[in-house]
């Protein structure tokens, strides 16, 4: 027992540590180089090429158009070619990025905007979703069974309470837990195995909590960007959960993402 714990510290130490050192290094980046650009200079082509357009509008029903929220991809490898949108009049799809082809939606999951979805990561099947009915709602997706076996493709399974401005982000840190931003400026940790109040509520951000972020190495780990300019970092087995704050940004912070392997 003492040796699976001090394993457990040991881990825990690495992390901190590796979170550490990457501040030091953007805080030395910050401090030792400024990137200025040339009007005068033309910009590097990037070299980015449309490969495949997706279209809400496509379907026998005409669907009505919709601006895209989100775009999430699946990333287990057995659905690799599966992606998400989230869009404005509450529709949440799934697409096959390889067939080109819709392959399920529900066409309205709130009677508003969606801003948010994302896909849980170890088991490929589950998806949620959320927008300005301040509600989450998860589905159950891919199921499997016999050919012939009619299936529903997709099946709302739960319904989160607890936020009181719009959902602008969530994450699935492992397929029993969830977490989630908001403009009411908290972070909320959810049990979907005990889906009535939220676990944990965070309310260190001071402005509307923008991104969310699990590091793919630690599943209790994560990192939030909010309008606040702010970068938080956290990890939901401290008793105080914010390990890092990154403040020295000049505007809110509407994206955060870890390296994939680091």
């Amino acid at each position: 027992m003492e040796s699976t714990q001090r394993v457990t510290e040991l881990k825990l130490e690495e992390t901190r540590a590796k979170i550490s050192e990457l501040q030091k290094q953007l805080d030395s980046f910050g401090t030792k180089h400024t990137l200025k650009h040339d009007s005068s200079l033309p910009l590097p082509a990037l070299g980015l090429q449309v490969k495949r357009t997706f279209s809400n509008m496509e379907g026998p029903k005409k669907p009505e158009a919709a601006p895209v929220n989100c775009v999430a991809f699946n990333p287990h490898e057995q659905f690799k070619e599966q992606f998400a949108t989230a869009d404005e009049i509450g529709r949440l799809t799934v697409w096959d990025a390889k067939k080109m082809l819709k392959q399920f939606e529900e066409p309205r999951v709130t009677n508003g905007l969606l801003m948010t979805c994302c896909f849980e990561g170890r088991e490929g099947k589950l998806i949620a979703c959320g927008g300005i009915d301040t509600k989450l709602n998860i589905f159950s997706i891919n199921p499997q069974g016999k050919k012939k076996e009619k299936l529903t493709l997709i099946e709302k399974v739960k319904e989160l309470s607890g936020h009181y401005g719009l959902i602008t982000c969530c994450a699935f840190m492992s397929p029993q837990y969830l977490v989630s931003g908001s403009n009411d400026s908290s972070i909320m940790l959810w049990d979907l195995e005990k889906p009535g109040r939220f676990l944990l509520k965070y309310g260190d951000h001071q402005n509307e909590v923008l991104a969310l972020d699990v590091f793919p190495l630690d599943g209790n780990i994560l990192a939030s960007g909010s309008n606040d300019a702010t970068t938080r970092i956290w990890d939901i087995r401290m008793k105080n959960p914010c390990i890092r704050i990154f403040e020295k940004n000049k505007c809110g912070v509407s994206a955060v993402k870890f390296m994939p392997d680091s």
